[in-house]
Parts: C-alpha cells; sequence; structure tokens
C-alpha cells in the first residue's frame, strides 16, 4: 500500500488512476486474505409450449425471487419477461448466495396460469405446457 499515495500523486484529477488505486487496494487486502467476494451465476431457462406442444408466444413469465440479487449492480427480488416466439425465456442474475429459491408464474390470455418452483444455483431448465382455460 506504500505505491498507493504516490499513484495518487500522479492523478490531476483523472477518475482512471483513482478507480485503478481502489482496484488495486483491493487486490491486496484480498491478497493477504482480509477481504474475499465470492459472487454466483444464477441462471433459469425454459420454454413454454401448449398441450399440443406448440410455442406460446408472448406469454408472460414472472420471477418472485425469495433472496436479492443482482443484474450488474443493480438488486432484483422480482422480474416479467416475456417468451419469445419460440416460447422460450431466460434469467440470468448474480447473486451472493449459493442457494437461491424462487418461483415462476406462467400467465397468458387464454390459458391456465401455472406456478412452478426451484432453487438455483446450479442452472435450472423448465419445460411448462400451459392448458387452455376452459371456453367461457
Amino acid at each position: 500500500m506504500s505505491g498507493l499515495p504516490s499513484l495518487l500523486r500522479l492523478a490531476k484529477g483523472g477518475r482512471q488512476v483513482i478507480l485503478a488505486a481502489l482496484l488495486v487496494a483491493n487486490i491486496a487486502c484480498a491478497h493477504r486474505g482480509e477481504w474475499q467476494s465470492v459472487d454466483y451465476m444464477f441462471s433459469v431457462v425454459g420454454v413454454v409450449k401448449d398441450s399440443v406442444g406448440e410455442p406460446v408466444k408472448g406469454a408472460q413469465v414472472t420471477i418472485e425471487l425469495s433472496n436479492t440479487l443482482y443484474e450488474a449492480i443493480t438488486p432484483v427480488q422480482r422480474r416479467v419477461l416475456v417468451t419469445d416466439a419460440a416460447g422460450r425465456f431466460i434469467v440470468t442474475l448474480l447473486s451472493h448466495q449459493a442457494s437461491n429459491p424462487y418461483s415462476l408464474r406462467f400467465e397468458k390470455g387464454g390459458f391456465v396460469t401455472q406456478t412452478v418452483t426451484g432453487v438455483a444455483p446450479p442452472h435450472q431448465e423448465h419445460a411448462v405446457t400451459l392448458a387452455r382455460a376452459p371456453a367461457e
């Protein structure tokens, strides 16, 4: 850390040098075992189909997370997605915990809403079949 003040003296108000100095300080602390951060990749993917096996495009997929996860540095506990033309969806976030319970709710007009649960990591894949809603 003795080189840090001289590194800062070289900066003429530049944020890049200060950021580099902070990064060096964090690496030095981590190297000495004083600081440790572990992140995990939270990944849930799947496909939504109807009862005859056709993809359900535009289904709303709501993920509710028991823990706070992160998209970059933004905290996330709930996310709403829409399936693509092939009925696929993907959620990829960062976590500080090794185990993150979640629930997925699938909704689309004309279909019965369905909910599934899981825990990630490890990577989870879901194949969901939505039943047609009874005619009114």
